[in-house]
């Protein structure tokens, strides 16, 4: 997945004549992975991964691909969900191995504008059939992979969920092809394609570009916090948004797809400040848990306000989207993490979501 997403940051700083052509330019890349990667792409992102990889951060400031037609941006194949539907310098994804795990708690669809037919999405299902299956004693491991027990608990490291009592498996599995990479179960993969099926014609595009799930949609308050830190002799101001509940009780931390890193050489030193603020809805994607300070790649570790347990312990949160809604479809202005805890005692509303 390290390929591919280097393939999406060198092909994403491209200007396009018609931004609506970007699945089509980018359709050799993801039918010739789509040939030996299980569950195929959709919208350039993996189905096998879907729900966390609807995560994805960008590196710059995103702006919309607008089409060259009279239509919408979304009906023109240019879905807000998707990173093919924005311009930035490149992305961030939230699924390589020893990253926090995920839960799937959201049945995911597409749907065509023209359509009301619902074509079920089922990878994040089938990864976590095969994690449980794989945590059984009599499973039957793949060739290419080696099944490894976790030890007694043992300080975190940052790359792998040492503890059992966090992890709740038994198991974890590494391949041959990547022995420095640990992963929950041995991923499915396609047969590598003949010389013959490689000069077949390629597939039609998918027309899907309306996602549709049932979830829980919750509102928060967001402060818009500056972020002012040094990053290879260059100053960087990073944007985010901080969320509170109704009570004032910390929430997460939402970066905002359309503006979130400003470099310039004027200031210097590391520190937070505090802006605007704004009600955001937010839609929850997937669940996740990590280890409490371990991943310093959290920006939340930083924030004095937020709760925090003793490193090492559980941090459990939902992966969520903020959204906008126009004519009924909720369209994806940011991305981000809430508390599990804060968010349930919210008790949000169950929506059903069309995602465009």
């Amino acid at each position: 997945m390290n390929q591919f997403r280097l393939h999406v940051d060198e092909f994403n700083r491209r200007k396009l004549t018609f931004p609506e052509d970007i699945q089509g330019a980018f359709a050799g890349i993801t039918t010739l992975l789509s040939r030996s990667f299980y569950g195929g792409f959709l919208f350039g992102l993996p189905l096998l991964f879907f729900d966390i990889a609807l995560c994805w951060q960008p590196f710059s400031c995103g702006i919309r691909r607008q089409p060259s037609t009279d239509l919408s941006a979304a009906k023109a194949s240019l879905p807000s969900w998707s990173w093919m539907g924005w311009e930035t310098k490149g992305i961030s994804w939230a699924f390589y191995p020893g990253r926090p795990k995920t839960i799937s708690i959201v049945q995911w669809h597409s749907q065509n504008f023209d359509s009301s037919e619902l074509e079920i999405i089922d990878g994040p299902q089938i990864v976590q059939a095969l994690i449980s299956e794989a945590q059984e004693n009599e499973y039957v491991v793949p060739k290419g992979w080696k099944r490894f027990e976790y030890g007694p608990l043992q300080p975190p490291d940052r790359n792998v969920f040492q503890s059992l009592e966090i992890n709740n498996h038994k198991y974890f599995f590494k391949h041959e092809s990547e022995p420095g990479s640990i992963y929950d179960c041995p991923l499915p993969t396609r047969e590598a394609p003949s010389i013959a099926s490689m000069d077949a014609p390629l597939p039609p595009l998918p027309r899907n570009s309306l996602l549709y799930c049932r979830t829980r949609k919750a509102t928060f308050h967001m402060t818009k916090m500056s972020r002012i830190k040094k990053k290879n002799g260059i100053i960087v101001t990073e944007l985010y948004y901080q969320l509170q509940d109704q009570q004032s009780h910390w929430a997460g931390i939402i970066q905002s797809t359309a503006e979130c890193w400003h470099y310039h050489h004027d200031e210097t030193g590391q520190h937070l400040i505090p802006s605007d603020e704004v009600a955001g809805d937010l839609v929850i994607v997937c669940e996740s848990y990590s280890v409490e300070g371990v991943y310093e790649t959290f920006v939340e570790w930083e924030f004095e306000e937020r709760p925090k347990g003793p490193t090492g312990s559980k941090y459990e949160y939902y992966n969520v989207l903020w959204v906008e809604w126009d004519d009924g479809i909720a369209y994806r202005k940011g991305c981000g993490r809430v508390m599990k805890s804060v968010c349930d005692a919210l008790e949000p509303e169950w929506i059903d979501l069309t995602l465009g």
